[in-house]
This record gives structure tokens, C-alpha cells and sequence, in this order.
């Protein structure tokens, strides 16, 4: 939801853009060189996996509203600074509905610009959004969940469609390995080892993927389209990543599918690794061995394995060797390394999960510290 207020008219204020950016890992003290390769016969670690609640909410996705916000409400609650700046602002809030259509329970998603005050904003305007006890599907609006994007705006937000590809754009969810074996057409079986499919969709402002296309099928006419687009609402993008683009947000997702016994999931090849989170500078600090630094040694690295859990996240991570021995450098890079977090879908089209990669990892101590350089 987007208004504009109705008693700015002349004057244009200019509009300063943000894009949200992954920062290298780069720390002060101590310095982590690394990069990974695929070990042959991966296997899913489904028990990374969290369990969702036995009884989940419903979601309203088509509300019949009674009343909204109007542009007096969005002009009132305008964050002053921001509007001081001359800053437009976004927020995305989850709320619960009651049973007469009301909202409560209400809780910040997303912001953008953080802390400006707009996600305090979306929570001041809850109060004037009401819907119809039943949606617009005939659903019950009865304890069911809505997420509602709003929008703060002194000058006409861009139009313009920003067209990502897989790399680097942050994803909280997509489909799994066994999730995509599942989806393999039973057209296919026993004529092709494997099928691609790149799909073509917009970023919902809320996370999801909606206007989903099959732009390309190899081989084509054997089901595979549909299997991708079935997939597609298993896709959710970071939030806070998306609220940042004020206008149309487009991506190209490539999709592998393969049975099980395919090399596809033996190799797990991952292609370029894009990595959302890593460990921070004191993280980092706590790690190097303490018998290290009692025997005035600098610097040490080891080679450590760790599995890919479906969220991204490097689990089980063990040492397989260390340089000097006996000074405690490969328990230590396992344990930094279970801070990474990888993006769970891969350029190559095959979800992170279920992989195993190894971590060649250097740490030091003094400065300076440049930037670790990441291979496949």
C-alpha cells in the first residue's frame, strides 16, 4: 500500500537510493583465508532443518477491506526526521486479525531506511485497517495472519523493474533436495537423467514470488515447467533486502531436477558460493587457540569439512588438518566456521543443502587483515 501525501505538491524533494550490500569478511587482528570444494556423496542434513509449528495460522491473502489508511493518516504519521531528510520510507508489518476484522498482535518485518521510524510508523497506522470477517476466498478472518507493506512517500516512488539473477539476491527459504526429487515429472522418468528450467517471476513487497513463468525448459514438453512453477511459492527472499527496491523487482531463478541416484546430487556442485553471513571480529578474536598464543605463535590454518544445511548454515564442521599440530588450529577454524552461513540456493539451480564442502582456513593474529579471497 502506497499514498502519497495530498499536501505535498510543489516542492520535489530528491530522493536518495540504498542498496543493500554484503560486506566482506575483512577483521582487524586476525585474518581467515579460505575457500571450498564439494566432497562426492553428499547427503542431506534434514536434522538442520526446524520443525514449523503443529497448527500453523491461516494467512489471509485476499482481504475484503473495510477501511485502510487514507493519505491524512500516512501524511500524520510520517516519521519527522525522515521527512526532515527528505527520505521516502517502506515498512512491512505482520499482524493477527480478530474475529470482527480488526488487527492485533502486530510486529515489524522489515524497514527501510532502518532507523528512521518507519517500522514504528506501520504500527501507529494498524488501528485504521479493518477487513470483513470473511475474505474475499470465504475464508474466516478469525485468528488468521496478514502481512500488510506500506509505504511513506514525499516524491512519485520509481517504476522502474530491477531484474536480479540467483547470485546474490538473499534467500530464507526454497525448496529441498528431496523436495525437488519429489517434483520430478513422472513424464521424465526413464527418458532423461535430468531437466533445467529457468524461471521467471516477480518479488512480491512481502518476500514471496508471484507471476511466475517457465522463460525456458531443457528438455522441453516433459512436465518439467510445471514442476518448477509448483515449486515456486517455496521461494522467500530476506525481507529486509527486498523493502529497499521501491518499485517492481524481477529475477530469473534456474531450477536442476534429477532422481535421487543422480551425480547431480553426489557432486552437489554449488558453482559460486554466495555467502549472507559470516563470523564478526570478536568471534573471530576468541577463536585463536590460546596454545598458540602462549607459545608466541602468529599465525596457523587448518582443513575443515562441514556439511550444508538447508538454511545455508555450515553444521557438523570437523577438523581434517592442522598447521602447526598439537596447537589447537583445527578445532578453532571449525568452530569459526560454523558461523558462515551460505545462500541456501545455488547459481547452479540445486538448493545448499545437503551439500559437503571443505575449509581451507587461515588465522592470524596482528594487522593488517585484507580480505580472504573465496574459490570453488
Amino acid at each position: 500500500m502506497r499514498v502519497l501525501p495530498r499536501h505535498h505538491r510543489s516542492k520535489t524533494i530528491r530522493r536518495q537510493q540504498r542498496r543493500a550490500e554484503m560486506k566482506p569478511f575483512a577483521w582487524s587482528g586476525v585474518v581467515i583465508a579460505l575457500m571450498w570444494t564439494s566432497l562426492a556423496c553428499a547427503q542431506p542434513v534434514g536434522a538442520q532443518t526446524l520443525a514449523g509449528p503443529s497448527k500453523p495460522a491461516a494467512v489471509i491473502t485476499q482481504p475484503n477491506w473495510v477501511r485502510k489508511p487514507d493519505g491524512d493518516d500516512i501524511v500524520a504519521s510520517y516519521p519527522p526526521y525522515a521527512m526532515q531528510k527528505g527520505r521516502n520510507g517502506r515498512a512491512v508489518m505482520k499482524c493477527r486479525v480478530t474475529f470482527d476484522g480488526k488487527l492485533t498482535d502486530c510486529s515489524i518485518l522489515a524497514e527501510f531506511p532502518q532507523n528512521m521510524g518507519f517500522g514504528k510508523a506501520a504500527l501507529t497506522l494498524s488501528n485504521r485497517f479493518q477487513m470483513s470477517p470473511s475474505a474475499a476466498d470465504g475464508q474466516s478472518v478469525d485468528g488468521a495472519e496478514i502481512t500488510i507493506p506500506i509505504g511513506w512517500s514525499l516524491n512519485r516512488p520509481s517504476n522502474t523493474t530491477r531484474t536480479f539473477t540467483v547470485g546474490g539476491v538473499p534467500w530464507t527459504s526454497t525448496p529441498t533436495q528431496s523436495e525437488l526429487i519429489a517434483a520430478l515429472p513422472s513424464a521424465a522418468a526413464g527418458k532423461v537423467d535430468r531437466g533445467l528450467v529457468q524461471l521467471s517471476c516477480d518479488i512480491r513487497e512481502f518476500g514471496g514470488l508471484a507471476g511466475c513463468k517457465a522463460s525456458s525448459a531443457e528438455p522441453p514438453g516433459l512436465g518439467f515447467e510445471a514442476a518448477a512453477l509448483s515449486l515456486s511459492k517455496k521461494f522467500e527472499i530476506n525481507l529486509q533486502w527486498r523493502i529497499q527496491f521501491d518499485g517492481p523487482v524481477h529475477i530469473t531463478i534456474p531450477i536442476q531436477f534429477a532422481p535421487a541416484d543422480s551425480d547431480i546430487w553426489k557432486t552437489h556442485n554449488l558453482g559460486k558460493i554466495d555467502w549472507l553471513q559470516a563470523p564478526d571480529l570478536q568471534t573471530a578474536q576468541a577463536a585463536f587457540p590460546a596454545a598458540a598464543a602462549t607459545a608466541g605463535i602468529a599465525s596457523g590454518s587448518a582443513v575443515v569439512s562441514c556439511a550444508v544445511a538447508d538454511s545455508g548454515a555450515l553444521v557438523g564442521c570437523a577438523p581434517e588438518s592442522e598447521d602447526p599440530a598439537g596447537l589447537g588450529f583445527g578445532p578453532a577454524v571449525a568452530e569459526v566456521a560454523g558461523h558462515f552461513v551460505m545462500n541456501p540456493w545455488a547459481a547452479t539451480g540445486i538448493p545448499a543443502g545437503g551439500a559437503h564442502i571443505r575449509l581451507p582456513m587461515t588465522l592470524t593474529r596482528g594487522d593488517p587483515a585484507p580480505t580472504p579471497a573465496t574459490k570453488p
